[in-house]
């Protein structure tokens, strides 16, 4: 079976959010705000996080998975993208900075090259990422989950008055799906309380860290938060199955014998499982294919050498 997926393997359920801004860099979709931003920026924040992880090299932005393989067993797997071509596509790096980088949307971590920080994800398992995996059964811990439940409990009374009728869990704290004022003020409570309980080694921390800083960035300048929580999945690298779930919260898995959603109560049919496209890795494309077999070596090895990392070959 060819596999051409950034993700193989369980995938937890997580949050999709952007911020609705005015931007010459993408057509803003009301309707479904934070996946058509993530299809239009996608380039462009590996291009940011290629820069700030020091993975451009020669002009080529190389993928954070790269690694060597001796021409005498096979080709490498190792991939990138042209820095220029994303440049092009975004009218040049000196638009681009004067754009994007002083956008009050942007909610990234201060790099002079943070750019795309509109939209982002944060998987309910700090412990996951979103790169390449082996294909292996592993527990998925959503700890968010439990943290974000209880701050909500603890703060029940204002909940209730921003939410109105939704669950006073994380399920109900996503089901709103664009924002009020009052709304990402009480997120932004939640957030500062849940940031005690992470550990800064938690995988996903800049996720969690960047969609607090959106949330604080929609409160500061009064800018729209639009967020919906993705059900939990699995990848075999050519489909991506999203599980059976509660079609009002996302909840996995719809307890089909009850008459109601575990989380948030509700009595509507379940929504079955469905396919889609697995999440590939553009715009990261094989170096050997960018730039021929033995060039793709050899510019391996340089790129390694200068990262200072072993190469057996």
């Amino acid at each position: 079976m060819k596999r051409n997926a950034a993700i193989i393997g369980p995938t937890p359920q997580f949050v999709r959010w952007a911020i609705d801004h005015s931007c010459p860099f993408r057509d803003i979709d009301l309707g479904d705000l934070a996946k058509t931003t993530f299809r239009q920026l996608r380039s462009l924040r590996a291009l940011s996080e290629g820069i700030r992880e020091e993975r451009v090299f020669e002009e080529i932005c190389v993928h954070e998975s790269v690694e060597i393989v001796h021409p005498d067993f096979g080709s490498s797997p190792a991939r990138g993208f042209l820095v220029n071509e994303i440049y092009s596509v975004f009218g040049g790096r000196q638009f681009l900075q004067s754009c994007c980088g002083r956008c009050p949307a942007n909610a990234d971590d201060g790099h002079g090259d943070a750019w795309a920080g509109c939209f982002g994800w944060l998987a309910a398992d700090l412990g996951w990422e979103m790169s390449p995996i082996q294909i292996e059964e592993r527990s998925i811990e959503e700890n968010l989950v439990q943290i974000f439940s209880n701050i909500v409990l603890e703060l029940r009374d204002d909940f209730e008055r921003c939410f109105e009728s939704l669950p006073a869990n994380w399920y109900g704290l996503w089901m709103p799906k664009i924002f009020s004022s009052e709304q990402v003020r009480l997120l932004a409570k939640v957030f500062a309380i849940a940031s005690r309980s992470i550990s800064t080694g938690s995988k996903q921390i800049r996720s969690f860290q960047q969609l607090s800083d959106a949330i604080q960035r929609c409160n500061e300048y009064d800018l729209n938060l639009h967020a919906e929580l993705v059900p939990a999945g699995y990848s075999d690298g050519v489909r991506w199955k999203i599980l059976a779930h509660c079609p009002d919260c996302k909840c996995v898995p719809h307890p089909t014998a009850a008459k109601r959603c575990a989380a948030c109560n509700s009595e509507r049919k379940p929504v079955q499982a469905r396919y889609q496209k697995v999440l590939g890795f553009q715009p990261f494309l094989m170096l050997e294919h960018l730039l021929g077999g033995p060039d793709a070596f050899r510019f391996i090895r340089r790129y390694l050498k200068r990262k200072n990392l072993s190469d057996s070959g």
